[in-house]
């Protein structure tokens, strides 16, 4: 079920009408449904918790209700007022039980929904304490981004044997400055590159991490530390990147002003070659896929990268002449493009009708350029018989004749 009302990829969200009128349908499902309306309304905000916004403003009392027992505390208030005195109710009981602390008795025993919402509730030092006292290093992973986690639990997990709950604890923005000096001295390199990315790191620390022995580590430092406040809004989506500024981030050593300069599409031609040679490789790719004068062999090296395929093929800019080279790449997808290519050698096309990938045997026999002989010996292939028939250059006389 929640497959079914699950949000695909690239998929837009449902509209607030559509989501209104399912919402309503759950209410009364079917008899052949085998779940409870309440059930039904689980998976629908365990899907996307952002469809409770639209509950709490439905017209049926009933669906507010069940919006009551899932949203959170903020938009818990719109409800309280509530013209329905079971929804108010409900609302303000809501608003109670997220407020308490939980206890261990309320976790339970098998990770599921209830499991993952009680470990986001604000937790008692009881539960706290058994939980980072457990094996389930999902789960402590979990709680250490819960504010309400206890300090002494912080501490004590900052010393975890696992690597990745010490980095998770690092990332936590309340620590003490002796616990940021201790995990910036932390054995493992990854712990070490999240305390890199913080903020109010002392001189000492970020020239110590500077001069780490690991690579990421030195790669995080460099490209957080040495960011002012001014950079750090225009990073976070806070302050937009002025076109003078953006040409002036192109050329500074930090990568991550670079990755974000190469996202203005009106940059220069000579800004535009700088960056197309940069050493990032998400340079180069935000370069391909946001301006519209990069150069098309920069497109297909970042599709060769399997940076952003789809979107890459779909610009306007991407080439076609002299794909039919990579007839004999390792990977598959990449072998596809030699359809595209309008000089492909026809017996290269004819080849690659007896790929091992099946997708590009279909594709090279849809290709125009493969030779007629071999268009019309695939009309009798079951496998590709029918991409042969959409080849746009089948001679159909020919083939009525021989019928």
């Amino acid at each position: 079920m929640a497959w079914v009302f699950a949000r695909r990829k690239q998929q837009p969200p449902l509209p607030d009408e559509a989501l209104i009128r399912l919402m309503t349908d759950l209410l009364d499902p079917p008899d052949d449904v085998p779940f409870a309306n309440y059930e039904l309304f689980e998976e629908l905000f365990f899907a996307d918790w952002s469809r409770v916004l639209v509950a709490v403003r439905h017209p049926d009392p009933r669906v507010r209700r069940f919006a009551a027992s899932h949203a959170w505390r903020d938009d818990l208030r719109f409800l309280l007022t509530d013209p329905d005195p079971q929804v108010a109710a409900a609302a303000a009981a809501s608003i109670a039980e997220q407020d308490r602390l939980m206890e261990p008795a309320d976790l339970p025993g098998q990770h599921c929904h209830a499991f993952w919402w009680v470990l986001q509730r604000p937790l008692s030092q009881a539960l706290a304490e058994q939980v980072a006292a457990s094996d389930d290093v999902e789960a402590i992973q979990y709680i250490i981004n819960n504010p309400t986690l206890p300090p002494d639990i912080v501490e004590m997990l900052s010393h975890h044997p696992e690597a990745g709950v010490r980095a998770r604890v690092a990332g936590r923005a309340d620590l003490i400055a002796e616990r940021v000096a201790a995990l910036a001295a932390d054995p493992d390199p990854a712990v070490r590159a999240v305390v890199a990315t913080r903020t109010g790191l002392t001189g000492e620390q970020i020239d110590a991490l500077a001069a780490d022995p690991d690579d990421a580590v030195r790669t995080a430092i460099a490209t957080h530390a040495y960011v002012s406040e001014g950079e750090r809004a225009i990073l976070a989506g806070e302050a937009d990147l002025d076109p003078q500024e953006a040409v002036r981030w192109a050329r500074s050593e930090n990568p991550r002003l670079r990755r974000r300069a190469a996202q203005r599409p009106e940059l220069p031609s000579d800004t535009v070659a700088l960056l197309a040679a940069d050493p990032d490789a998400a340079v180069r790719a935000n370069l391909a896929l946001y301006h519209p004068g990069a150069p098309g062999e920069l497109l297909l090296s970042c599709f060769l990268e399997n940076r952003d395929r789809t979107k890459l093929l779909s610009l306007p800019q991407f080439p076609e002449s002299g794909l039919s080279r990579l007839a004999d790449h390792a990977d598959p997808v990449v072998r596809l493009l030699v359809a595209r290519d309008p000089d492909a050698d026809p017996a290269v096309i004819a080849h690659l009708t007896t790929d091992p990938h099946q997708s590009v045997r279909k594709a090279m026999a849809r290709c125009p350029r493969l030779p007629s002989d071999r268009i019309t010996a695939l009309l009798n292939d079951a496998e590709l018989a029918a991409d042969a028939a959409a080849n746009p250059s089948l001679d159909w006389r020919t083939v009525v004749e021989a019928l």
